[in-house]
């Protein structure tokens, strides 16, 4: 979210209509820390929709562990920073395990946790060539799918949104299915 929150009820009222068996989740990304995040997790504990602070969920029917880990901006701004350890703790090891974490350099955070998949977004794909050549110089990796060296699965969504100007050149926007 790169506004207000009461700017961006509308948007996240429609999301509250997805219909799913197994539940909505969100994490936080580095612009929610721009507009009073305390006021983003309070709405969503009202909500249907799952916000993962450092926590997991396990869904024992599918035999799968959700993670949600916060963003990196939190080391910056000192609150809500990442916490992996406590993000994986007590996860069911026998599970497959999905960590969702907004920037794919959180990957330097892993240590030694192997999800099966990472979701990750932020870098826009690029979003305006050629700046993701300057955005690879801090993100690992810009878009797509990725193994990484321990055998772990890392996608990156290029989004549906914009940085900056609102514009794309040489990157496209994406949502993506994954089953």
């Amino acid at each position: 979210m790169d506004t207000t929150l009461e700017r961006i009820l509308p948007a996240l009222e429609e999301l509250e209509k997805i219909e799913s068996r197994h539940g909505i989740y969100y994490i936080l990304g580095n612009h929610e820390y721009f507009h009073h995040p305390e006021k983003i997790i309070d709405h969503f504990k009202q909500s249907r929709i799952n916000l993962l602070l450092n926590e997991h969920i396990t869904l024992d029917a599918l035999r799968l562990n959700i993670v949600g880990l916060t963003d990196m901006m939190g080391f910056r701004t000192k609150t809500l920073q990442p916490d992996i350890k406590r993000a994986f703790s007590s996860i069911n090891p026998e599970y497959h395990t999905i960590l969702l974490s907004h920037q794919p350099k959180s990957i330097e955070l892993l240590g030694f946790h192997t999800p099966t998949l990472i979701l990750s977004g932020h870098t826009h794909g690029g979003q305006i060539w050629p700046f993701g050549y300057l955005v690879k110089l801090q993100q690992p990796y810009l878009k797509g799918l990725h193994t990484l060296p321990n055998g772990v699965s890392l996608y990156v969504n290029s989004g549906i949104g914009f940085w900056g100007p609102p514009m794309r050149l040489g990157s496209q926007a994406e949502i993506t299915y994954i089953t």
